[in-house]
């Protein structure tokens, strides 16, 4: 009993704790636990099946470990920590849900966490209402932050399991739900965050049953996600038309959001600076076509620095010319590890969905939600990676990544118990 309400203050703090706390800190506390969990794994092999799903992301490391040799230690020991944090993460995750034993408590942990963070997010514009009055550039830029994924997360889950919620007794009070979901609701709102916007959508897509081989709704869902790429593509209407009045605002920045991740060599600062991750990412790819074919297939190894072609301030004061990591983590992997690298990452990515998917059977809800919630953290995962590092992030995906451990690790102990 002590263990079990333990490891829930621990999971509720480790959704907590990415918000407050430096990334660093946050992962040497990680790693702390984990030791422990190690020396007392409770005498069940279950506890060790995790390594089935992650061992494609050791191939990450091995295959870019030719880095050491021509690359600096202290940047070759940071690409490992970018690789090896996030599977500490899920590894917490998983083990801590061991102990939790319950899906209804880890639900219930993930609805409070989305709810302090939220609120700790909210009395920033409650401190500092003039903050309100601001454009939304500079609201992003000060202490209110831009929006937290573990908001999201939870107000998703409790939207499309309203009926859920509400019918066992997960609340004391019947007007709570909806008192949480103005809460979450607000915070989300005020984040003015696109990668967000694009994490509701599909996570709500997914919890809905729509991505998934047991619904039919699926190739309909496909069909037309391709469809508007492929449009986007090759349509006539050029975005930069669309948005030459950019003025700053989060609608603007909304029309604009292809642009800004459009690989091209821009040429002038000012563009250099309003399609940064375009820029970087056109910068990794010429870096990853000037190597040789072993660097093609095993990337420039880990501690490879990229020359970005000019100096300038990345997050504070200091100039940089030479970058470790990518917006895009697609790319990111190409530099550090090459093709075997990415493919590596995919098929980490691929196991963990089709398990999870195949565990969507219908026949229990508790199950059947876990194995959705799983699908949707994963097709994140997937997406973020491009945008934003994804996996290899520092700090903002952990809540993603912990709960992602836990659902593995709650499907995995029933598919077990029941011999499937």
């Amino acid at each position: 009993m002590l263990h079990k309400r333990i490891s829930q203050i621990l999971f509720l703090g480790f959704l907590v704790f990415p918000v407050i706390i430096p990334a660093g800190i946050l992962s040497m506390f990680t790693i702390l636990v984990l030791i422990l969990f190690l020396i007392n794994p409770l005498g069940n092999k279950n506890n060790f099946n995790f390594i089935k799903f992650i061992w494609p992301l050791f191939i990450i490391i091995f295959t870019g470990f030719h880095g050491f040799i021509y690359h600096s230690p202290y940047n070759s020991l940071k690409d490992i920590w970018y690789i090896t944090n996030p599977i500490a993460t899920m590894l917490m995750g998983y083990f801590l849900m061991i102990y939790i034993d319950n899906f209804k408590s880890l639900m219930k942990i993930i609805i409070l966490a989305a709810v302090l963070v939220a609120i700790f997010h909210i009395s920033k514009f409650i401190i500092s209402p003039d903050l309100l009055q601001k454009s939304y550039i500079e609201i992003r830029s000060s202490s209110a932050g831009r929006g937290y994924f573990i908001v999201v997360i939870g107000l998703t889950i409790l939207i499309t399991n309203w009926k859920k919620f509400s019918s066992e007794n997960y609340f004391t009070n019947k007007y709570l739900p909806i008192s949480i979901t103005i809460i979450l609701g607000l915070s989300f709102i005020l984040s003015f965050s696109r990668t967000l916007i694009l994490v509701f959508i599909l996570f709500f897509f997914s919890l809905r049953g729509v991505i998934g081989k047991h619904n039919k709704k699926q190739k309909i869902y496909l069909f037309s996600l391709a469809l508007i790429i492929i449009i986007s593509f090759f349509t006539d209407i050029s975005l930069n038309q669309l948005t030459m009045r950019y003025d700053g605002t989060f609608v603007a920045k909304l029309v604009r959001s292809w642009n800004e991740i459009s690989i091209s060599n821009y040429s002038s600062l000012d563009d250099i600076n309003m399609n940064w991750r375009g820029y970087e990412s056109y910068r990794g790819i010429q870096a990853y076509q000037a190597g040789n074919v072993f660097n093609i297939i095993a990337g420039r190894g880990i501690g490879y620095l990229t020359d970005i072609g000019i100096s300038i301030k990345l997050g504070g004061d200091q100039y940089y010319r030479l970058i470790p990591i990518f917006h895009n983590g697609y790319i990111y992997l190409l530099i550090k590890s090459g093709l075997l690298g990415l493919f590596a990452y995919l098929i980490f990515l691929f196991r963990i969905f089709t398990f999870a998917n195949s565990m969507d059977q219908g026949n229990d809800l508790e199950i059947s939600m876990s194995a959705r919630i799983c699908v949707g953290l994963t097709i994140i995962i997937l997406a973020t990676t491009a945008i934003m590092a994804g996996f290899f992030n520092k700090s903002s995906l952990a809540p993603v990544l912990l709960i992602t451990g836990a659902c593995i690790s709650h499907l995995n102990t029933h598919k077990k118990i029941n011999g499937l």
